[in-house]
Order: C-alpha cells, then sequence, then structure tokens
C-alpha cells in the first residue's frame, strides 16, 4: 500500500486510514513525498529551494514512518523523490513497487514552499493501473 504525502491536514488523515487498512490487513506501508522542482523556476537560487524542500519532505516522510511504525505496521518504507510531475512519479513508484493500494487525501498543501494534492488526487483517480482510495479531512478541517 502506498500513501503519498506532503504533510497536510488532509494528508494525515489519509495515514491514519492507510496505517489502519494496513494493519487490519497486514499489509507493508510505503510513504513517498515528492518535490516538484519545476513550480521552482530557474532562479539562481533553486538549488537551497530544492535543498529545502528536500529536507522538508524528509521530516515528514520521518514522521509519517515514525507514525506507522508506532502503529504496529511492518514493513514500512519512506522515500523522498524529486520530479517534474507529482503524479508522475507516484505512477513510477507503484509501477516498480509491489503496490497494490493508492491511499491519499483529497487535497494538499498550496504556496511558495508547498504544492498541490488536490489535482495530484485527480490524475491519480483517473490514470492508476491499481485502485485509489481517497480520504477527506475531517468536518473540523473542512
Amino acid at each position: 500500500m502506498l500513501v503519498p504525502t506532503d504533510g497536510s491536514d488532509c494528508a494525515r488523515a489519509a495515514l491514519e486510514t492507510g496505517v489502519d487498512v494496513a494493519r487490519e490487513e497486514a499489509a507493508g506501508l510505503h510513504l513517498l513525498s515528492v518535490v516538484d522542482v519545476t513550480s521552482l523556476g530557474a532562479d539562481v537560487r533553486v538549488q537551497m529551494q530544492v535543498q529545502f524542500l528536500e529536507e522538508n519532505a524528509t521530516e515528514i516522510v520521518e514522521d509519517a514512518t515514525a507514525f506507522a511504525t508506532d502503529a504496529s505496521v511492518e514493513p514500512v518504507s519512506g522515500l523522498v523523490a524529486l520530479g517534474t510531475s507529482i503524479h508522475g512519479e507516484i505512477l513510477s513508484y507503484i509501477d516498480e513497487h509491489d503496490v497494490d493500494l493508492i491511499v491519499v487525501g483529497t487535497h494538499g498543501r498550496t504556496g511558495f514552499d508547498r504544492y498541490m494534492l488536490g489535482s495530484v488526487t485527480e490524475k491519480l483517480v483517473r490514470t492508476s493501473p491499481i485502485p485509489v482510495l481517497t480520504v477527506r479531512p475531517a468536518k473540523a478541517e473542512a
């Protein structure tokens, strides 16, 4: 099972659902955070921005891995990928790994140092060769 994450509240809800399903099914859990480098432009400070985003994504994946491990999910693996398409990186990941289900939040973070998951979720639902379970944020967050 794969849970792509950007650290947003909605991604956290997807992580919690993914952990519950993985524990119930005794399934392994893959955690993936993708840094979209195309949104950074051609500024001379791009390398510093990429490093910052990569460090942030690494922290998100480490926190998610700890959460899943604390919930007795085994095995758990985490990866940060750099790419030009979040959707494409997720599809490549499922193609390269033994993934049977994607659990993803319905939308993610936005802004300069964050990237949208909403459009990614829509593309995954339309093009994924495996089932995609979408998770909405709790009503208090909506």
